[in-house]
């Protein structure tokens, strides 16, 4: 850590006139934030809540590509406004050189591919999706049931 932002750190966790705010006001473990208050710490280590996600897996069917375009539907703008494009699009599907099966991912504005044997995710706020890749799966994800009710 640069000098200038040790001693910037050492103004914001040591100054008395900065306000102190309740561990309850705050909604954090009251011990975590009496030691932040004392100095002693800024770091809170935290643990990812478990997340379940629906995904569909893509085969390079026919069939397959029409259950994800159901599925995912038709694209928005950065403001919500609904486009007159599906959010999966075939190589067919354009005009251009794509080589795989594309997916429009919401939150970062591009289309991303999605080649045979990765899976369609859907984001956690239900308005997106996102591609997974079978490494990205065994890694992180353990199946939990079929269908949208299996969470």
């Amino acid at each position: 850590m640069g000098k200038a932002c040790a001693e910037m750190v050492g103004l914001l966790v040591r100054r008395p006139q900065l306000p102190v705010v309740s561990s309850e006001a705050a909604g954090t473990d009251p011990t975590l934030f009496d030691q932040f208050n004392e100095g002693e710490s800024m770091i809170e280590v935290l643990r990812k809540k478990p997340l379940t996600v629906e995904t569909m897996l893509w085969d390079g069917t026919p069939e397959c590509a029409a259950a994800i375009k159901a599925w995912v539907g038709n694209r928005t703008t950065a403001d919500g406004k609904p486009v007159d494009e599906c959010r999966f699009l075939l190589p067919e599907d354009i005009t251009g050189t794509w080589h795989a099966a594309h997916l429009y991912v919401d939150h970062q504005l591009a289309w991303s591919p999605l080649p045979v044997g990765h899976r369609v995710a859907k984001e956690g706020d239900g308005r997106g999706f996102y591609p997974l890749s079978p490494e990205a799966v065994a890694a992180t994800y353990e199946p939990v049931g079929v269908g949208t009710d299996a969470a």
